[in-house]
């Protein structure tokens, strides 16, 4: 009976290994998760929003920009056209330099 106990140590040390090592493989996991949310453009989006295409909800992914000014640059695309560059997006009523800056290099034509 003594041989049969010992011959069942290693499995429940084995087990006992296992589950204190999960709440590693948790805490990995939830680092990934907060790393990803810092990535410049999340939603599953393109790493370049194109400002003459998008829809009002891909540029909502952009910092700064919620469904109002999402809206707002919408319009201004349809009542005067294509944006010529990227810093014309300052013509746009609730868009300013600093939203443009925190998206440089994140914004195309």
């Amino acid at each position: 009976m003594m041989k049969r106990m010992l011959s069942r140590i290693p499995l429940a040390a084995t087990f006992c290994g296992m589950l204190l090592m999960a709440p590693i493989g948790v805490a990995a996991e939830r680092q990934s998760d907060s790393q990803m949310q810092q990535a410049p453009v999340s939603r599953g989006y393109p790493m370049t929003i194109q400002v003459n295409t998008a829809s009002v909800e891909q540029l909502q992914a952009l910092r700064g920009i919620g469904i109002t000014k999402a809206k707002a640059i919408v319009e201004y695309r349809k009542r005067y056209g294509d944006f010529q560059s990227v810093d014309e997006l300052i013509k746009v009523k609730g868009i300013g330099p600093t939203i443009i800056k925190q998206n440089q290099g994140l914004l195309s034509l």
